[in-house]
């Protein structure tokens, strides 16, 4: 009986270390969550794969065992489910993870090649970016993602030494940690869910009430010099001038983070540059964004509050025009659960003070752990030589120490899985 559950254990602890993404990401509760939040938007996303046939075809073209077949095809699933076509930008990259990239690891294990282990650690860190959108990631993920396969596959030196920089600060990653940041976020389903409403402008849950949004919105549009001067820029002065995107909407110049400095000044010299002042004052004049072509007369694009969820924070912007009241104004619930779905956990003197502590008591139960494999301790034994090295109650339960022992030893991990 003692063999079959060791066997047994063995077993699953294989099929846990062949698994190449997280659950939380790809497990199919986590798509069916995701699919739900999408649907309740109302977005409807059209000419959908039949991942049953995916999964066959992939699985007989790459010689696939059933189970890397289905991960992979889940992964692809939650790729088609997030914004901003990330489907076409990133499929290429989840295939290469899971059908180029093993073997190519292996080579590099075998070759003891120390540059290519680095570059394949972080661009398994990146492939995990790729699956919770754009706005974890300080780049675009996939061409940095891109940057790296390129690295991997070229057999010319400088293509690694092109990328060596950023695979070594990302290699350096472990346990969903990334210096003090997050690549492996704590709710991304929460985030997709907010990037799909960013790409449709609908900021509305933030706001507890659209009253100022919606009354300046009808002053605006009963403005004769407002449609004035509109009619001026677009019928008379740039009448020539094609300045509506595929989408039939003109935006003004982004403000960047900070509003200090603009990525390049106007030279005046094409219609492009000529418009793009005219119309970014306009926008000031009117607080706008854009305009939308519209019958029978075009869409002011008033500028609303809203949040942005960065590599680097989150950001509330208040419009000019909107006399703030912090209590009444806005949904903070809601700003709030985006925020926090990054993995940011509590904070107080006291909360440090515990996570600290935490932190010397994994150290302490890591060093009695291996002094006691030195030993060859085993069971209660083992057990009891790490309570008591870790300076912890005899009666602590040993899934208690075990935990312990999977505590990675930086303190922003600590901090947030004490939360949890």
């Amino acid at each position: 009986m003692a063999s079959v559950k060791s066997s047994s254990k063995a077993r699953s602890k294989q099929v846990r270390r062949q698994s190449v993404l997280p659950d939380y990401l790809i497990s199919r509760v986590a798509l069916e969550d995701l699919r739900s939040r999408v649907a309740e938007l109302g977005v409807a996303k059209e000419n959908e794969p039949d991942w049953n046939k995916l999964r066959d075809s992939l699985g007989k073209k790459y010689g696939l065992r059933s189970a890397q077949a289905d991960e992979l095809v889940r992964a692809l699933e939650r790729l088609w489910l997030l914004p901003f076509h990330r489907y076409e930008a990133c499929a290429p990259h989840i295939l290469f993870l899971f059908t180029a990239l093993p073997d190519i690891e292996s080579g590099f294990r075998r070759d003891a090649d120390k540059q290519g282990l680095l570059l394949t650690k972080a661009y398994r860190v990146m492939a995990e970016m790729l699956l919770q959108g754009c706005s974890i990631c300080p780049g675009e993920p996939h061409h940095l993602a891109n940057h790296l396969k390129q690295a991997i596959e070229s057999p010319v030196p400088e293509a690694r030494i092109d990328a060596l920089p950023l695979a070594r600060l990302l290699a350096s990653a472990a346990d969903g940690v990334c210096g003090n940041n997050r690549y492996r976020t704590k709710e991304p389903n929460i985030i997709a869910t907010y990037e799909h409403r960013a790409w449709r402008g609908m900021f509305e849950d933030a706001l507890a009430s659209a009253y100022k949004f919606e009354s300046y919105s009808r002053k605006l549009r009963s403005t004769k010099e407002f449609w004035r001067e509109w009619k001026d820029l677009k019928a008379t002065t740039f009448k020539d001038y094609d300045f509506w995107d595929k989408n039939g909407i003109v935006r003004r110049t982004a403000i960047p983070e900070g509003n200090w400095n603009r990525e390049r000044l106007p030279h005046f010299r094409d219609v492009a540059d000529k418009f793009q002042v005219a119309f970014d004052v306009f926008c000031w004049k009117w607080f706008l964004y854009g305009m939308k072509r519209a019958k029978p007369r075009d869409e002011p694009l008033v500028q609303k509050t809203s949040y942005a969820f960065t590599p680097y924070g989150t950001q509330v912007f208040i419009p000019g025009y909107w006399s703030i009241d912090v209590n009444r104004d806005f949904n903070w619930d809601e700003i709030t659960r985006l925020h926090r779905a990054r993995g940011v956990p509590r904070q107080g003197e006291k909360l440090e003070q515990n996570r600290a502590e935490l932190l010397k008591q994994a150290k302490r139960a890591r060093n009695a752990n291996r002094k006691a494999k030195r030993k060859g301790l085993r069971g209660e034994k083992r057990y009891a030589f790490i309570k008591a090295g870790a300076r912890l109650d005899e009666r602590t339960d040993n899934a208690s120490v075990r935990r312990l022992l999977r505590q990675p030893l930086s303190r922003s991990v600590i901090a947030y899985r004490a939360d949890e």
